[in-house]
């Protein structure tokens, strides 16, 4: 287990924060936890879940703490930004390895599968019915053999549209978030997207957002 931990802590310099609910004292059988992983984006930190986990602490009565995770166990993955990537090249990697987490449940937050605005010349490609881009970018093509590995998981995607014409939250254009879609299913056991609209949910918002907020509760816990 050291080594797994120190994968997970060097891979994807992510902030592992964990919501687990209070002990239920209403029964002698002992309650079994799913801790909750979120992942910040590229230069980032640990504060850009503060929001999201303090939230999810006072909506649930739950504790906030550091996490280890067991080789038996399940975990929930919940990613922002650049911190989505770090989870599926994870899963893509090291899905093998014998020790390697249950993903029981994911959440993709502005995810930019198939490359940035303004970097990627085919972040707006259209997609097929099956999600999948009419042009890859050369990411999204490293990523290609997570679809036939990808695990037996709840997927939820949250993507932002500033509705300024630009169809994207920014940086990460709506097209891109929803090619998520295709990578993962139909290995998934369900998958769910959710577009949030409005000038104000721009990219970096949206893990301050208080709609992001509930649907993450609702979905998780």
């Amino acid at each position: 287990m050291k080594k797994l931990n120190l994968l997970l802590l060097v891979l994807v310099a992510a902030c592992f924060l964990v919501a687990c609910s209070n002990k239920d004292t209403t029964s002698s059988r002992p309650k079994i936890e799913t801790p909750t992983f979120f992942f910040h984006g590229w230069g980032s930190s640990i504060n850009a879940e503060k929001q999201m986990v303090r939230s999810a602490s006072r909506s649930i009565n739950a504790s906030i703490l550091t996490a280890i995770v067991d080789k038996h166990g399940k975990v929930n993955l919940v990613g922002h930004s650049m911190g989505n990537m770090s989870i599926m090249f994870m899963i893509k990697n090291y899905h093998n390895r014998k020790n390697f987490p249950q993903v029981n449940k994911q959440v993709d937050i502005a995810g930019h599968f198939n490359g940035i605005c303004g970097i990627s010349k085919v972040s707006e490609s259209p997609l097929s019915k099956s999600g999948k881009p009419s042009k890859l970018d050369e990411t999204y093509r490293q990523l290609l053999p997570i679809k036939e590995i990808y695990p037996k998981s709840l997927v939820m995607n949250i993507f932002g549209n500033k509705d300024d014409d630009s169809n994207s939250d920014g940086p990460v254009a709506v097209n891109s978030a929803r090619s998520l879609r295709y990578l993962v299913m139909p290995n998934a056991k369900g998958y769910i997207e959710h577009e949030i609209h409005g000038r104000k949910e721009q990219h970096s918002q949206l893990h301050e957002n208080i709609q992001v907020d509930k649907l993450l509760i609702d979905f998780l816990w």
